[in-house]
Protein backbone atom coordinates (compact mmCIF):
# COMPACT_ATOMS: atom_id res chain seq x y z
CA UNK A 1 0.00 0.00 0.00
CA UNK A 2 2.96 2.15 0.62
CA UNK A 3 4.98 1.21 -2.09
CA UNK A 4 4.55 4.34 -4.54
CA UNK A 5 5.01 6.77 -1.93
CA UNK A 6 8.14 8.91 -1.14
CA UNK A 7 10.50 8.03 1.41
CA UNK A 8 12.78 9.00 4.42
CA UNK A 9 16.08 8.73 4.49
CA UNK A 10 15.15 6.77 7.31
CA UNK A 11 13.12 3.99 5.00
CA UNK A 12 9.50 5.30 6.62
CA UNK A 13 6.79 6.38 4.42
CA UNK A 14 6.27 9.92 4.06
CA UNK A 15 2.49 11.19 3.27
CA UNK A 16 1.91 14.67 1.69
CA UNK A 17 -1.26 16.08 3.03
CA UNK A 18 -1.31 19.31 0.85
CA UNK A 19 -0.51 18.73 -2.76
CA UNK A 20 1.81 20.35 -5.01
CA UNK A 21 2.12 24.05 -3.86
CA UNK A 22 4.23 25.28 -1.06
CA UNK A 23 2.42 26.47 1.88
CA UNK A 24 3.40 29.33 4.19
CA UNK A 25 4.07 29.01 7.52
CA UNK A 26 5.19 31.17 10.41
CA UNK A 27 7.19 30.53 13.86
CA UNK A 28 5.03 31.20 16.81
CA UNK A 29 7.19 30.04 19.42
CA UNK A 30 10.39 31.62 20.26
CA UNK A 31 12.82 29.88 18.00
CA UNK A 32 12.58 26.53 15.92
CA UNK A 33 15.29 24.04 14.56
CA UNK A 34 15.59 23.13 11.10
CA UNK A 35 16.36 19.24 11.18
CA UNK A 36 18.39 17.43 8.09
CA UNK A 37 15.61 14.64 8.25
CA UNK A 38 12.02 14.46 9.69
CA UNK A 39 13.41 13.31 13.39
CA UNK A 40 14.02 15.55 16.69
CA UNK A 41 17.17 13.21 16.91
CA UNK A 42 18.47 14.14 13.67
CA UNK A 43 21.09 16.84 12.91
CA UNK A 44 20.47 20.43 13.25
CA UNK A 45 20.79 22.47 10.24
CA UNK A 46 19.26 26.14 10.98
CA UNK A 47 17.16 27.68 13.02
CA UNK A 48 14.54 30.41 13.08
CA UNK A 49 13.19 32.75 15.50
CA UNK A 50 9.74 33.73 16.39
CA UNK A 51 7.82 35.46 13.46
CA UNK A 52 10.28 34.78 10.65
CA UNK A 53 7.97 32.79 7.75
CA UNK A 54 9.25 29.61 5.61
CA UNK A 55 7.32 28.19 2.27
CA UNK A 56 7.10 23.96 1.87
CA UNK A 57 5.33 21.24 2.03
CA UNK A 58 3.60 19.77 5.02
CA UNK A 59 4.12 15.88 5.27
CA UNK A 60 3.18 13.48 8.25
CA UNK A 61 6.00 11.02 9.28
CA UNK A 62 5.56 8.94 11.99
CA UNK A 63 2.44 10.24 13.71
CA UNK A 64 4.30 13.89 13.40
CA UNK A 65 3.42 16.58 10.95
CA UNK A 66 6.73 18.21 9.94
CA UNK A 67 7.13 20.65 7.12
CA UNK A 68 9.93 20.44 4.51
CA UNK A 69 11.02 24.00 3.47
CA UNK A 70 11.84 24.55 0.00
CA UNK A 71 14.24 24.47 -2.16
CA UNK A 72 13.80 28.33 -2.27
CA UNK A 73 14.08 29.14 1.56
CA UNK A 74 16.71 26.35 1.88
CA UNK A 75 19.05 27.98 -0.52
CA UNK A 76 18.16 31.55 1.25
CA UNK A 77 18.92 30.58 4.52
CA UNK A 78 22.09 28.82 2.96
CA UNK A 79 21.40 25.23 4.22
CA UNK A 80 23.77 22.58 2.93
CA UNK A 81 22.45 19.96 1.11
CA UNK A 82 19.44 21.90 0.52
CA UNK A 83 16.89 19.46 2.36
CA UNK A 84 15.82 21.05 6.09
CA UNK A 85 12.65 19.90 8.22
CA UNK A 86 11.33 21.55 10.50
CA UNK A 87 8.08 20.45 13.37
CA UNK A 88 4.91 21.68 13.43
CA UNK A 89 4.18 20.97 16.75
CA UNK A 90 6.10 20.19 19.63
CA UNK A 91 4.59 18.26 21.67
CA UNK A 92 6.55 15.35 21.38
CA UNK A 93 9.82 17.43 23.29
CA UNK A 94 7.01 19.06 26.10
CA UNK A 95 6.44 22.46 23.72
CA UNK A 96 3.36 23.54 22.21
CA UNK A 97 2.68 24.79 19.05
CA UNK A 98 6.04 25.88 16.67
CA UNK A 99 4.77 27.06 13.43
CA UNK A 100 1.53 27.72 11.93
CA UNK A 101 -0.19 28.20 8.74
CA UNK A 102 -0.01 31.91 6.97
CA UNK A 103 -3.01 32.86 4.27
CA UNK A 104 -2.45 36.32 2.55
CA UNK A 105 -5.89 37.47 4.50
CA UNK A 106 -8.77 36.48 6.89
CA UNK A 107 -11.06 35.37 4.04
CA UNK A 108 -9.84 32.46 5.23
CA UNK A 109 -11.41 31.36 8.11
CA UNK A 110 -8.34 29.00 9.38
CA UNK A 111 -6.06 32.11 9.55
CA UNK A 112 -9.09 33.90 11.25
CA UNK A 113 -9.48 31.50 14.00
CA UNK A 114 -5.27 31.87 14.39
CA UNK A 115 -5.75 35.46 14.78
CA UNK A 116 -8.59 35.17 17.22
CA UNK A 117 -6.99 32.40 19.24
CA UNK A 118 -3.53 34.23 19.44
CA UNK A 119 -2.19 31.40 18.14
CA UNK A 120 -3.64 28.33 20.50
CA UNK A 121 -3.57 25.12 17.70
CA UNK A 122 -5.17 23.12 20.18
CA UNK A 123 -8.11 25.80 19.74
CA UNK A 124 -7.73 26.22 16.32
CA UNK A 125 -7.13 22.80 15.32
CA UNK A 126 -10.40 20.89 15.39
CA UNK A 127 -12.49 23.75 14.75
CA UNK A 128 -10.65 24.38 11.50
CA UNK A 129 -11.17 20.22 10.71
CA UNK A 130 -14.61 20.62 11.69
CA UNK A 131 -15.36 23.09 9.35
CA UNK A 132 -13.14 22.13 6.32
CA UNK A 133 -14.87 18.85 6.74
CA UNK A 134 -18.14 20.90 6.55
CA UNK A 135 -16.19 22.68 3.32
CA UNK A 136 -16.11 26.04 4.55
CA UNK A 137 -12.55 27.28 4.40
CA UNK A 138 -13.74 30.98 2.85
CA UNK A 139 -15.68 33.18 4.74
CA UNK A 140 -17.95 34.15 2.15
CA UNK A 141 -19.11 30.89 2.00
CA UNK A 142 -19.57 30.50 5.67
CA UNK A 143 -21.17 33.71 6.09
CA UNK A 144 -23.72 31.95 3.42
CA UNK A 145 -24.00 29.01 5.22
CA UNK A 146 -24.84 31.01 8.42
CA UNK A 147 -27.25 34.04 7.33
CA UNK A 148 -30.42 32.86 9.29
CA UNK A 149 -30.64 32.17 12.86
CA UNK A 150 -31.82 28.42 11.75
CA UNK A 151 -28.79 27.70 9.00
CA UNK A 152 -26.00 28.65 12.34
CA UNK A 153 -28.21 26.07 14.45
CA UNK A 154 -27.78 23.63 11.62
CA UNK A 155 -24.37 24.35 10.94
CA UNK A 156 -23.08 24.36 14.78
CA UNK A 157 -25.04 20.97 15.39
CA UNK A 158 -22.70 19.74 12.47
CA UNK A 159 -19.64 20.68 13.09
CA UNK A 160 -20.16 20.21 16.87
CA UNK A 161 -20.21 16.67 16.09
CA UNK A 162 -17.07 16.39 13.87
CA UNK A 163 -15.75 18.27 16.89
CA UNK A 164 -16.54 15.79 19.09
CA UNK A 165 -15.24 12.69 17.09
CA UNK A 166 -12.14 14.17 17.06
CA UNK A 167 -12.31 14.60 20.71
CA UNK A 168 -12.89 18.51 21.51
CA UNK A 169 -16.21 19.99 22.74
CA UNK A 170 -17.30 23.06 21.11
CA UNK A 171 -18.89 26.18 22.63
CA UNK A 172 -22.41 26.69 21.97
CA UNK A 173 -22.38 29.61 20.27
CA UNK A 174 -19.41 29.24 17.92
CA UNK A 175 -20.83 29.64 14.80
CA UNK A 176 -22.34 33.44 16.33
CA UNK A 177 -19.04 34.37 17.35
CA UNK A 178 -16.87 33.18 14.15
CA UNK A 179 -19.77 34.75 11.86
CA UNK A 180 -19.68 38.01 14.14
CA UNK A 181 -15.63 38.42 13.70
CA UNK A 182 -16.03 37.75 10.05
CA UNK A 183 -18.43 40.32 9.81
CA UNK A 184 -15.88 42.80 11.98
CA UNK A 185 -12.81 41.92 9.66
CA UNK A 186 -14.71 43.39 6.61
CA UNK A 187 -15.41 46.75 8.42
CA UNK A 188 -12.95 49.58 9.79
CA UNK A 189 -13.81 51.40 12.45
CA UNK A 190 -11.71 54.14 14.24
CA UNK A 191 -12.19 57.86 15.94
CA UNK A 192 -9.95 60.54 16.52
CA UNK A 193 -7.38 61.06 18.38
CA UNK A 194 -8.58 57.82 19.81
CA UNK A 195 -12.01 55.87 19.79
CA UNK A 196 -14.72 56.70 21.51
CA UNK A 197 -15.51 58.25 24.47
CA UNK A 198 -12.25 59.60 23.94
CA UNK A 199 -12.86 61.72 20.40
CA UNK A 200 -13.58 65.14 20.29
CA UNK A 201 -16.89 65.35 19.30
CA UNK A 202 -19.66 62.50 18.98
CA UNK A 203 -19.99 62.57 15.36
CA UNK A 204 -20.26 59.27 13.48
CA UNK A 205 -19.34 59.00 9.61
CA UNK A 206 -20.32 55.86 7.63
CA UNK A 207 -19.98 54.90 3.66
CA UNK A 208 -22.00 51.71 3.40
CA UNK A 209 -21.72 52.07 -0.56
CA UNK A 210 -17.91 51.73 -1.53
CA UNK A 211 -17.89 48.15 -3.06
CA UNK A 212 -20.01 45.91 -4.98
CA UNK A 213 -23.19 45.01 -3.22
CA UNK A 214 -26.05 42.63 -3.23
CA UNK A 215 -29.88 44.47 -2.81
CA UNK A 216 -32.54 41.86 -1.94
CA UNK A 217 -35.04 42.18 -5.27
CA UNK A 218 -32.75 44.76 -7.30
CA UNK A 219 -29.41 44.93 -9.47
CA UNK A 220 -26.35 44.75 -8.07
CA UNK A 221 -25.51 48.20 -6.23
CA UNK A 222 -21.92 49.93 -7.84
CA UNK A 223 -19.36 51.25 -5.97
CA UNK A 224 -19.72 54.87 -4.90
CA UNK A 225 -16.50 56.32 -5.48
CA UNK A 226 -14.24 58.11 -2.95
CA UNK A 227 -17.48 58.00 -0.13
CA UNK A 228 -15.39 55.63 2.19
CA UNK A 229 -11.86 58.11 2.40
CA UNK A 230 -14.38 61.14 2.56
CA UNK A 231 -15.72 59.59 6.01
CA UNK A 232 -12.52 58.57 6.77
CA UNK A 233 -11.11 62.17 6.63
CA UNK A 234 -14.22 64.33 7.47
CA UNK A 235 -13.71 61.82 11.46
CA UNK A 236 -10.31 62.98 11.68
CA UNK A 237 -10.87 66.47 10.34
CA UNK A 238 -13.62 67.17 12.95
CA UNK A 239 -12.56 65.12 15.76
CA UNK A 240 -14.95 62.48 15.56
CA UNK A 241 -15.45 58.24 14.03
CA UNK A 242 -15.85 56.55 11.12
CA UNK A 243 -17.48 53.32 10.41
CA UNK A 244 -16.90 52.13 6.73
CA UNK A 245 -15.89 48.55 4.80
CA UNK A 246 -12.10 47.64 5.26
CA UNK A 247 -9.72 48.53 2.93
CA UNK A 248 -8.36 45.12 2.02
CA UNK A 249 -12.13 43.95 1.75
CA UNK A 250 -13.13 46.78 -0.52
CA UNK A 251 -9.85 45.47 -2.80
CA UNK A 252 -11.04 41.72 -2.22
CA UNK A 253 -15.34 42.69 -3.34
CA UNK A 254 -14.12 44.56 -6.59
CA UNK A 255 -11.72 41.52 -7.50
CA UNK A 256 -14.56 39.27 -6.87
CA UNK A 257 -16.79 41.39 -8.76
CA UNK A 258 -14.51 41.56 -11.84
CA UNK A 259 -14.19 38.26 -11.83
CA UNK A 260 -17.68 36.40 -11.35
CA UNK A 261 -19.47 39.35 -12.48
CA UNK A 262 -21.42 39.36 -10.11
CA UNK A 263 -21.02 40.76 -5.58
CA UNK A 264 -20.09 38.28 -3.34
CA UNK A 265 -23.42 36.95 -2.46
CA UNK A 266 -22.13 37.37 1.20
CA UNK A 267 -22.21 41.25 1.32
CA UNK A 268 -25.38 42.52 1.12
CA UNK A 269 -26.18 46.38 0.88
CA UNK A 270 -26.54 47.43 4.68
CA UNK A 271 -28.21 50.50 3.70
CA UNK A 272 -31.08 48.00 1.95
CA UNK A 273 -31.26 46.08 5.55
CA UNK A 274 -34.73 43.90 6.39
CA UNK A 275 -36.76 45.57 9.44
CA UNK A 276 -37.00 41.87 10.85
CA UNK A 277 -32.66 41.56 9.83
CA UNK A 278 -31.59 44.54 11.98
CA UNK A 279 -30.42 42.35 14.78
CA UNK A 280 -28.32 40.23 12.59
CA UNK A 281 -26.95 43.03 10.70
CA UNK A 282 -23.44 43.42 11.50
CA UNK A 283 -24.14 47.41 10.56
CA UNK A 284 -27.03 47.63 13.14
CA UNK A 285 -24.90 45.96 15.40
CA UNK A 286 -21.74 47.98 15.29
CA UNK A 287 -23.81 51.41 15.11
CA UNK A 288 -25.41 50.19 18.25
CA UNK A 289 -22.28 49.57 19.90
CA UNK A 290 -20.15 53.03 18.82
CA UNK A 291 -23.73 54.83 20.19
CA UNK A 292 -23.10 53.20 23.67
CA UNK A 293 -19.30 53.79 23.20
CA UNK A 294 -20.06 57.57 23.11
CA UNK A 295 -22.09 57.80 26.28
CA UNK A 296 -26.08 56.87 27.62
CA UNK A 297 -27.90 59.93 27.18
CA UNK A 298 -25.10 62.39 25.15
CA UNK A 299 -26.69 63.69 22.20
CA UNK A 300 -24.92 62.20 18.59
CA UNK A 301 -25.05 62.32 15.19
CA UNK A 302 -25.12 60.25 12.54
CA UNK A 303 -23.89 60.66 9.01
CA UNK A 304 -24.14 58.65 6.09
CA UNK A 305 -22.06 59.44 3.23
CA UNK A 306 -23.01 58.66 -0.39
CA UNK A 307 -22.64 59.31 -3.78
CA UNK A 308 -25.06 60.41 -7.10
CA UNK A 309 -24.82 61.12 -10.08
CA UNK A 310 -24.30 64.89 -11.47
CA UNK A 311 -27.38 66.77 -11.85
CA UNK A 312 -28.26 67.74 -15.49
CA UNK A 313 -30.50 69.89 -17.22
CA UNK A 314 -33.92 67.97 -16.38
CA UNK A 315 -33.17 68.80 -12.09
CA UNK A 316 -30.90 67.81 -9.37
CA UNK A 317 -28.52 68.98 -6.69
CA UNK A 318 -24.60 68.18 -6.30
CA UNK A 319 -25.29 67.80 -2.58
CA UNK A 320 -28.77 66.41 -1.18
CA UNK A 321 -29.15 66.31 2.55
CA UNK A 322 -32.14 63.84 3.54
CA UNK A 323 -33.56 64.20 7.29
CA UNK A 324 -36.58 61.61 6.10
CA UNK A 325 -35.36 59.37 8.84
CA UNK A 326 -35.65 61.37 11.51
CA UNK A 327 -38.95 62.97 10.86
CA UNK A 328 -40.39 59.17 10.85
CA UNK A 329 -38.59 58.22 13.97
CA UNK A 330 -40.07 61.84 15.52
CA UNK A 331 -37.12 63.55 16.45
CA UNK A 332 -37.20 67.05 17.76
CA UNK A 333 -35.02 69.99 16.61
CA UNK A 334 -34.65 68.49 12.75
CA UNK A 335 -36.05 72.14 11.19
CA UNK A 336 -32.82 73.48 13.24
CA UNK A 337 -30.69 71.43 12.15
CA UNK A 338 -31.81 71.34 8.68
CA UNK A 339 -31.57 75.18 8.79
CA UNK A 340 -28.16 75.26 10.35
CA UNK A 341 -26.25 72.95 7.96
CA UNK A 342 -27.81 74.67 4.60
CA UNK A 343 -26.17 77.67 5.95
CA UNK A 344 -22.89 76.15 7.09
CA UNK A 345 -22.46 73.54 4.16
CA UNK A 346 -23.69 76.81 1.64
CA UNK A 347 -20.76 78.70 2.96
CA UNK A 348 -18.33 76.18 2.78
CA UNK A 349 -19.19 74.88 -0.60
CA UNK A 350 -19.60 77.67 -3.04
CA UNK A 351 -21.45 77.14 -6.14
CA UNK A 352 -22.33 73.80 -5.11
CA UNK A 353 -26.07 73.31 -5.79
CA UNK A 354 -27.62 72.05 -2.56
CA UNK A 355 -31.00 70.55 -1.77
CA UNK A 356 -31.64 69.89 2.18
CA UNK A 357 -35.67 69.52 1.26
CA UNK A 358 -35.61 66.13 -1.41
CA UNK A 359 -38.89 64.79 -1.53
CA UNK A 360 -39.03 61.64 -3.41
CA UNK A 361 -35.40 59.73 -3.84
CA UNK A 362 -32.27 60.46 -1.75
CA UNK A 363 -34.58 61.12 1.50
CA UNK A 364 -32.13 59.29 4.29
CA UNK A 365 -35.66 56.79 4.19
CA UNK A 366 -36.22 53.28 1.88
CA UNK A 367 -38.53 53.84 -0.86
CA UNK A 368 -39.91 50.09 0.32
CA UNK A 369 -41.32 49.90 4.30
CA UNK A 370 -40.07 46.14 4.95
CA UNK A 371 -36.55 47.92 5.09
CA UNK A 372 -34.57 50.49 6.57
CA UNK A 373 -31.76 52.52 5.53
CA UNK A 374 -28.53 53.54 7.65
CA UNK A 375 -29.98 56.27 9.05
CA UNK A 376 -33.08 54.69 9.77
CA UNK A 377 -31.50 51.77 11.38
CA UNK A 378 -28.95 53.70 13.61
CA UNK A 379 -32.65 55.63 15.24
CA UNK A 380 -34.24 52.59 16.04
CA UNK A 381 -32.83 51.00 19.36
CA UNK A 382 -31.42 47.80 17.19
CA UNK A 383 -29.21 50.91 15.62
CA UNK A 384 -27.98 52.38 19.18
CA UNK A 385 -30.84 55.07 18.86
CA UNK A 386 -28.54 58.39 17.99
CA UNK A 387 -29.71 61.36 18.56
CA UNK A 388 -30.04 62.10 14.81
CA UNK A 389 -29.26 60.86 11.58
CA UNK A 390 -28.64 62.39 8.02
CA UNK A 391 -28.08 60.91 4.71
CA UNK A 392 -25.53 63.30 2.34
CA UNK A 393 -25.43 62.05 -1.06
CA UNK A 394 -22.41 63.83 -3.40
CA UNK A 395 -22.61 64.29 -7.34
CA UNK A 396 -19.48 62.84 -9.01
CA UNK A 397 -18.02 65.91 -9.95
CA UNK A 398 -18.53 67.12 -5.99
CA UNK A 399 -16.21 63.93 -4.69
CA UNK A 400 -13.93 64.05 -7.33
CA UNK A 401 -13.21 67.94 -6.28
CA UNK A 402 -13.37 66.92 -2.83
CA UNK A 403 -10.56 64.41 -3.06
CA UNK A 404 -8.54 66.76 -5.29
CA UNK A 405 -8.93 70.02 -2.59
CA UNK A 406 -7.73 69.21 0.98
CA UNK A 407 -8.72 72.31 2.01
CA UNK A 408 -12.58 71.87 0.57
CA UNK A 409 -12.63 68.43 2.41
CA UNK A 410 -12.05 70.33 5.83
CA UNK A 411 -13.88 73.07 5.23
CA UNK A 412 -17.17 70.64 4.60
CA UNK A 413 -16.47 68.56 7.10
CA UNK A 414 -15.94 71.08 9.93
CA UNK A 415 -19.30 72.99 8.38
CA UNK A 416 -21.10 69.44 9.59
CA UNK A 417 -19.32 69.98 12.74
CA UNK A 418 -20.37 73.46 13.35
CA UNK A 419 -23.71 72.87 12.21
CA UNK A 420 -24.65 70.32 15.21
CA UNK A 421 -23.10 72.06 17.87
CA UNK A 422 -25.47 74.99 16.99
CA UNK A 423 -28.24 73.03 16.42
CA UNK A 424 -27.64 70.40 19.56
CA UNK A 425 -27.06 73.70 21.67
CA UNK A 426 -23.93 71.87 23.57
CA UNK A 427 -20.89 73.45 23.66
CA UNK A 428 -18.36 73.00 26.34
CA UNK A 429 -16.08 76.00 25.85
CA UNK A 430 -18.31 79.18 23.83
CA UNK A 431 -15.40 81.32 23.41
CA UNK A 432 -12.98 78.27 21.82
CA UNK A 433 -16.02 77.29 19.89
CA UNK A 434 -16.59 81.21 18.57
CA UNK A 435 -12.95 81.23 17.67
CA UNK A 436 -12.88 78.44 16.23
CA UNK A 437 -16.06 79.60 14.13
CA UNK A 438 -14.59 83.00 13.40
CA UNK A 439 -11.08 81.45 11.83
CA UNK A 440 -13.15 78.53 10.10
CA UNK A 441 -14.93 81.91 7.95
CA UNK A 442 -11.71 83.65 7.34
CA UNK A 443 -10.11 79.75 6.13
CA UNK A 444 -13.80 80.13 3.52
CA UNK A 445 -13.09 83.70 2.45
CA UNK A 446 -9.51 82.95 1.81
CA UNK A 447 -9.99 80.05 -0.31
CA UNK A 448 -12.72 81.19 -2.48
CA UNK A 449 -11.01 84.26 -3.46
CA UNK A 450 -7.85 82.61 -4.75
CA UNK A 451 -10.40 79.89 -6.57
CA UNK A 452 -12.59 81.71 -8.45
CA UNK A 453 -15.69 82.21 -5.99
CA UNK A 454 -16.53 78.88 -6.48
CA UNK A 455 -15.70 75.18 -5.98
CA UNK A 456 -17.77 73.89 -9.01
CA UNK A 457 -18.19 76.96 -11.29
CA UNK A 458 -21.62 77.60 -10.21
CA UNK A 459 -23.13 80.95 -8.78
CA UNK A 460 -23.05 81.35 -4.95
CA UNK A 461 -26.09 79.85 -2.95
CA UNK A 462 -29.02 81.95 -2.52
CA UNK A 463 -31.61 81.06 0.16
CA UNK A 464 -32.46 77.29 1.45
CA UNK A 465 -34.68 75.59 -1.31
CA UNK A 466 -38.00 74.36 0.02
CA UNK A 467 -38.71 72.08 -2.99
CA UNK A 468 -37.00 68.71 -4.06
CA UNK A 469 -34.92 68.99 -7.06
CA UNK A 470 -32.51 65.86 -6.55
CA UNK A 471 -34.40 62.98 -8.32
Amino acid sequence: ATAGRPRSKMGAPITDDSGDADERFTVIYKCVVFRKLPSTKADMVHIAKQNETLCGKLHNFSGQEWVRVSAADCQERRIVGMEAWVLVHGECVGLGDLLRPVHDDVEHIEELLWRMSCDRGDRVRPIAAALNAAGLRKASAFLEEARTRDDRQQLQEAIFDDALNRGCVLPADLVGKVKMAIEDSRLSFAGFPSAPPFTKTRILFTAPHSLPLCREGHEAHQPEAFTSRLAREFAQTVGGAYLTWAQHEEKRALEFYKQQGHPDPSNRDPNFTRREELLDSPWARNLREIKQLFGVGQPCLHVDLHGCKDPNPAGGSDLVVGFRANEIAGRVGVELLRSSLWLALSISLRGVSINVRPQKQLTGAALEDDFCTLSQQSLQEAGGAWTCAVQIEMSRSLRQELMRNKEARRLMAQAIAFAWTQAVGECADPPATLHALQYWLARCKAFYGKNGGTLLGGPPAGGEPSDGGAD
